[in-house]
Parts: C-alpha cells; structure tokens; sequence
C-alpha cells in the first residue's frame, strides 16, 4: 500500500504546517512523513496501529503520535483534513 502524498498534496499542505520553535532540537523527522502517516491512517482501516504504519514511514510511531496530538489541538489538523479532502473517519 501506497503510503506518500502527491506532491501536489504536499504542496497544499506544507505552508499549514508550523514553523519550529527557535527553542529546543532541529526537527529529525520529514513533515512531509509525518503528514503521510496521518494520511495512511485515515485511508486505512482502523485495526492498523500506529506502530504498524510508523513501520511502513520508518521513523517511531511516537513522533507521529506526538504531532498529531499537537495538531489535533491547535486545529492544524483540520486544515489538513480538509486540505487532502479526507472523507473517511479519523483516528
């Protein structure tokens, strides 16, 4: 299964992303993964855990866990969703 959005989809999505903080460690981690893995996530049913799709992105599953939480939060979420035209149920 294809994980990787478009780059078209990234296009749409990158500039909601948030800056880094001048506070603390450079990001480790491609946003552009990340946004994946919360994509595959919608796309795919819901007993994949986060662990097994971390695996197909290659980085922990925390990471991703961590920034959607974030997201989540501050509504960036949202503007994602909305920005890849998710329809089907989130996690």
């Amino acid at each position: 299964m294809a994980y990787n959005i478009t780059d078209e989809q990234w296009e749409s999505v990158e500039p909601l992303i948030p800056e880094q903080g001048r506070m603390g460690r450079k990001r480790a981690v491609d946003m552009r993964k990340v946004v994946s893995l919360i994509y595959l996530r919608w796309k795919t049913p819901a007993n994949i855990g986060w662990g097994q799709s971390a695996a197909v992105c290659g980085f922990p599953h925390g990471t991703a866990i961590y920034y959607y939480g974030i997201w989540k939060r501050s509504g960036v979420l949202e503007k994602i969703k909305e920005a890849l035209n998710v329809t089907t149920g989130s996690q």
